[in-house]
């Protein structure tokens, strides 16, 4: 999977349903890339990401939007290298070790603070 997302120019997240509520794992992982997105306009996209700075939005399963977007990010290359950095800066710090991290500290404060110790 790495190695098609190295070698891609823009990366695809399509939601077929509009009422997913959950976080993506898939946009985490393509994030640190620095790859143009395009991603179905759906709760767990909307919450992580600013339409036209990070990422396009399309309506889900709108064919026509998703042509429209991928023919802009194709034909802009200054377009395509702005938004995968915005999306690459957004997410920076948030590669799992860290999460791990950051979550291995705050168990031990909530431990602390629960047992006194």
């Amino acid at each position: 999977l790495d190695q098609l997302i190295w070698k891609s120019k823009i990366i695809v997240l399509s939601a077929v349903e509009d009422y997913y509520i959950e976080a993506s794992g898939s946009l985490a992982r393509v994030a640190m890339y620095g790859k143009p997105i395009i991603c179905s306009r759906v709760p767990k996209f909307e919450v992580e990401l600013e339409n036209r700075k990070d990422c396009i939005m399309v309506e889900p399963s709108n064919l026509n939007d998703l042509i429209s977007a991928l023919n802009l990010l194709a034909s802009n290359a200054s377009l395509r290298r702005k938004m995968g950095n915005n999306l690459k800066r957004k997410f920076m710090g948030r590669e799992w070790t860290n999460v791990a991290k950051r979550h291995i500290k705050l168990f031990k404060i909530l431990g602390e603070a629960v047992l006194g110790s």
